[in-house]
């Protein structure tokens, strides 16, 4: 064989070994790859109340939010307002405050003064009749008393156990109220009944009508 035959050989040779090389690498790559897609959910947190049945009065028209009341006298809803969970994400819970609108204040503490008034909630289930003042007074630490500053119905996360320290406008089933309920992590569509125990003040510099507005604001039950 001579130098020209050889060295047409050898290039033959080293071809064939490229494309087997090449070859191999191509065997080697993955026959499948994946992409990921991340979603951020938007969430829609909601509450509504019904005041349609509720009155402090069995006399009174069911619907009737206005009472006359003495100074120094308690009145409770005899009948409830409802309340229901609202929008699209099933982890919410509800924050309760209070505010006139006129003269007088929401009172921050369960010691009486003049032109504030006091103002309780309890929410419950399928109850047919009302609170008592012991339960709406539990705990003798204004747990249940609604105030100007926002406050969480239910436990705070990471003490939701259905016990009776630290609970805030619930008495759960499993405790002493007939009817109590839990108030954490509620679906939408969870329904509760809500009542309300209001105190007025032992005197007045004020004789007109003086109106309180208690608000519910839906939040995450993620954190709290």
């Amino acid at each position: 064989m001579d130098a020209m035959q050889r060295m047409s050989l050898a290039a033959g040779l080293g071809m064939v070994l490229a494309l087997a090389g090449a070859w191999r690498a191509e065997a080697a790559d993955p026959d499948l790859d994946s992409l990921t897609i991340t979603i951020q959910p938007a969430t829609d947190l909601g509450v509504d109340v019904d005041t349609t049945t509720a009155r402090f009065s069995e006399t009174d028209t069911p619907g009737t939010m206005t009472l006359a009341l003495q100074m120094g006298a308690t009145a409770y809803l005899v009948s409830p307002a409802s309340v229901t969970i609202l929008g699209n994400f099933n982890n919410q819970e509800v924050q309760m405050s209070a505010a006139c609108l006129d003269s007088w204040t929401i009172d921050a503490d369960e010691t009486a003064e003049a032109d504030k008034v006091q103002v309780y909630a309890l929410f419950a289930v399928n109850k047919t009749s009302r609170p008592v003042e012991l339960e709406f007074g539990q705990g003798s630490d204004g747990r249940h008393q609604v105030t100007g500053a926002q406050k969480l119905a239910g436990e705070t996360a990471g003490s939701e156990n259905d016990d009776l320290t630290g609970n805030q406008f619930e008495i759960a089933a499993a405790n002493t109220m007939a009817g109590g309920t839990n108030m954490d992590n509620l679906a939408v569509g969870t329904q509760k009944q809500l009542w309300m125990r209001v105190d007025a003040p032992p005197n007045s510099s004020s004789d007109d009508n003086q109106r309180v507005v208690v608000t519910l604001t839906a939040v995450t039950g993620k954190t709290n």
